[in-house]
């Protein structure tokens, strides 16, 4: 669950390995490279489960960056400096948030799961500042944990930062002070955000809203909410104010994705018959249907620089991901094997 917003990194270094250039950052404040886009494949080891590919938009390649047999891991997150990618691993007797660097390598544990329950529950969000990590385990608890900077730093415990049952979480605002989430239980139900650093917790909505996405300026939050009886878009100001509803249909709306000049939101709905992508435009509301296919189109993820987008699609009976233009043109396949390949980022 990808989360979706404006990346900005240093000065690009290109590290080669098995050939495949991948965009590594540092310092600065230069566009993330477009290099590379991480998915999940099921299935393309014999002896293997997920595992996390990278795909190199400049030649077309792919490497297979877990490369764990018996492990699964899938749900790829790339830290918003371009330099690691956060993401679950699960086996008969573990289950573990963890991360890399871009290239694969310096593999860390940041939090080990209960074995039994249901890892995918699991969500987590990177700071913007990539140094943490915040995390709604299967239990409902809300966590930020710090990632380490290297391998002989000492890793520190997650620290739980609300009592509430957190039903999702949705990320960071751009400074870092606040984490949005949204809490199921009754009573208490609705969005709220909270500083991880102090004490101030504030309850933005009061109904049965989910999925809280910061804007890419941090001055506004959309959402989904079924207060008017269907699943539908809605925006309002980082403090709750000014609450306004983007779609009305008989539909389910979801996937929700700013774009990186925060004027659209980019979701998935089942309002033409199958799972199709579509924009709204935050400032008159207008609706563009992007993808036009038999079989299922989900999971978009917008390109650091907001001209292109990665989605998995079912037009060829399994899931393969397909790049195109933000207006919809210019669809092209960038996976073709018989296996399913989904959970995009970039």
């Amino acid at each position: 669950m990808k989360i979706s917003g404006i990346r900005t990194i240093g000065v690009v270094h290109i590290l080669a390995f098995l050939g495949i250039a991948l965009g590594i950052t540092n310092i600065g404040c230069e566009p993330q490279s477009e290099d590379p886009i991480l998915f999940t494949s099921d299935g393309k080891g014999a002896e293997r489960g997920k595992e996390i590919y990278s795909y190199s938009l400049k030649d077309g390649s792919e490497y297979n960056l877990s490369q764990s047999s018996g492990l699964s891991e899938y749900g790829p997150s790339i830290s918003p400096d371009g330099n690691r990618v956060a993401f679950i691993s699960s086996g008969a007797e573990r289950h573990l948030l963890e991360f890399m660097l871009l290239n694969g390598s310096e593999r860390q544990k940041l939090h080990v799961f209960e074995s039994g329950q249901n890892i995918g529950q699991i969500m987590y969000r990177w700071s913007p500042d990539s140094k943490r990590i915040a995390f709604v385990d299967q239990t409902g608890s809300l966590f930020v944990v710090n990632v380490q900077s290297s391998e002989t730093e000492l890793a520190t415990e997650p620290a739980q930062i609300t009592d509430l049952y957190a039903h999702d979480v949705g990320g960071w605002s751009r400074d870092g002070n606040w984490v949005v989430f949204s809490v199921a239980d009754e009573g208490f139900e609705g969005i709220y955000k909270r500083n991880p650093d102090g004490v101030n917790e504030f309850r933005l909505t009061e109904t049965p809203d989910t999925k809280p996405l910061w804007s890419p300026d941090s001055k506004r939050i959309a959402f989904l909410s079924t207060r008017d009886g269907n699943k539908e878009i809605y925006i309002m100001r980082e403090d709750g104010s000014d609450q306004r509803r983007l779609t009305s249909n008989d539909a389910t709306e979801s996937h929700l994705a700013w774009s990186p000049d925060g004027k659209y939101l980019m979701f998935v709905s089942n309002r033409d018959g199958n799972t199709e992508i579509y924009l709204v435009e935050i400032s008159g509301g207008k609706q563009i249907r992007l993808t036009h296919n038999a079989g299922n189109d989900y999971s978009p993820v917008w390109s650091p620089d907001g001209n292109s987008i990665v989605f998995v699609s079912e037009f060829d009976g399994d899931a393969e991901l397909v790049i195109m233009d933000r207006s919809g043109d210019n669809q092209r396949q960038i996976t073709k094997n018989e296996h399913a390949d989904f959970d995009p980022d970039w």
